[in-house]
């Protein structure tokens, strides 16, 4: 029974580890320029150091246009949606930048040149004046990793009981 519960323990911590790296991560991507606003609340997963692809979006508009989807990589203008948190060499984006969908139907593409931020869409290739990236923190922990972190300090509690009352 002890090899059971110690087992049981264990792979509750095991669990939890591998449930805080696979969780998205949510980051607020404002944007703006001579011709182009925006603002978008992308989702992305983190994929190593200080490097997050883009997989979703919770909500956006921009140029008053809502965003309806993000463009899997290569979807438009060769996008591979990744972003860089903190910013790498003073750049969130990369030259491949993220490409999205917008109500009107015109497709979006957001890179950094090597000097700007360019937006390109229908219109052409607009130079960004700001774009700024800001994570959004959540203060409520979600309910699958409370009930993990209990099941784990169960089965610990039920370890230590046991050790004791055999003594």
């Amino acid at each position: 029974m002890k090899k059971c519960l110690s087992a049981l323990f264990v792979l509750s911590v095991m669990v939890a580890i591998g449930s805080t790296n696979a969780k998205a991560d949510t980051f607020d991507v404002n944007f703006a320029g001579p011709t182009n606003t925006g603002s978008i609340l992308f989702t992305a997963n983190p994929i190593g150091a200080g490097q997050y692809l883009i997989a979703g979006f919770l909500s956006g508009t921009t140029d008053g246009s809502a965003v309806t989807s993000v463009l899997a990589p290569n979807g438009f203008a060769g996008n591979d949606n990744l972003l860089f948190f903190p910013a790498t060499l003073s750049s969130y984006l990369d030259i491949d930048g993220v490409s999205f969908l917008l109500a009107n139907g015109n497709l979006v593409n957001i890179f950094f040149s090597g000097s700007d931020y360019i937006l390109f869409d229908a219109g052409g290739f607009n130079t960004l004046t700001s774009l700024t990236v800001t994570p959004v923190t959540s203060s409520t922990p979600e309910p699958g990793s409370l009930l993990l972190l209990a099941t784990g300090l169960a089965g610990g509690l039920g370890m230590f009981r046991r050790r004791f009352a055999a003594a």
